[in-house]
Formats: C-alpha cells, sequence, structure tokens
C-alpha cells in the first residue's frame, strides 16, 4: 500500500497516474510501500500525520491510499531476457514492521520510463485514506 496527498497523482477517472512513483525513488531511496500484511492503521495514521505536518504537504487534497501489488512487482516484472527488473526489499522499522522498499534495477531515465509505462496497470484506483483504513486494516486487525 501507498499513501499519497497529491491530487495531480490522480486522473479524472480515478486511477494514480505513473507520475506518483517518483523516480528517484525507484533508483536510489526506493519507493516505500506498506505491507498490508503487517500494517497497522494506528502507525499509518501516526506517519500521515507527521508528513502532513511537512511544509511541502500542507494545502495539497486529502490523504488516499493504493495498493500496489508487490508479488507483481517482484515476480512478473521481468525484462527482454525475461529476468527480474525489481526487487522488493523487507525494510521494516521499529515504529512500522510493515515497510518495505521498492527499487528497479533499471537506471536511465528511458528504462524508469518504460518501468513506469508497465506499473501503471497494476495501480489500482485510490481510495480516500480512512475509508481504507475502515474497510481494510481495522477489520484485519480486530481480528488478529
Amino acid at each position: 500500500m501507498r499513501t499519497g496527498f497529491n491530487p495531480e497523482a490522480i486522473d479524472e477517472h480515478g486511477n494514480v497516474r505513473k507520475t506518483a512513483i517518483p523516480s528517484e525513488h525507484l533508483k536510489k531511496s526506493g519507493f516505500s510501500v506498506d505491507r498490508k500484511k503487517y500494517a497497522s492503521a494506528a502507525i499509518i495514521r501516526e506517519r500521515v500525520a507527521a508528513q502532513k505536518a511537512n511544509p511541502n504537504v500542507q494545502g495539497r487534497a486529502e490523504e488516499f491510499i493504493y495498493e500496489l501489488l508487490t508479488q507483481v512487482v517482484r515476480h512478473e516484472m521481468l525484462d527482454a531476457n525475461s529476468e527480474r527488473i525489481n526487487i522488493v526489499l523487507d525494510t521494516a522499522r521499529e515504529d512500522n514492521r510493515a515497510h518495505a522498499s521498492i527499487y528497479t534495477f533499471y537506471r536511465s531515465p528511458s528504462e524508469i520510463k518504460q518501468l513506469k509505462d508497465m506499473l501503471e496497470p497494476f495501480l489500482r484506483r485510490y481510495v480516500p485514506l480512512e475509508k481504507y483504513l475502515q474497510e481494510h486494516l481495522e477489520v484485519s486487525n480486530a481480528a488478529q
């Protein structure tokens, strides 16, 4: 799952645009996601509150969340030689055991564009953050 704040990341049909995936994150720092299996609504709310306190985020639209299927990113996205082009690393932290990072072996701007083109169909429609947390995480957390 990935939280977002930028209304420009959503198109007129309610789909997450590929521009929501920062190229530099894929190449260098890792594209941060939360693994749903380990995610906590409380931790996501805390992180979102901290991120919204950032002056660069203020004034943007209400937060949303979307799912990016890490199994697809890891195992089904292959290059012309049928080699994996991405890795998904467990980057769990003490304050968030659900954290993972997506990295790509692609480096050039044209390769990153190609990767984003491949990722675009896998980006599911976004959901307002609170609705998603209530319907998906709080129900599953209560069952544990």
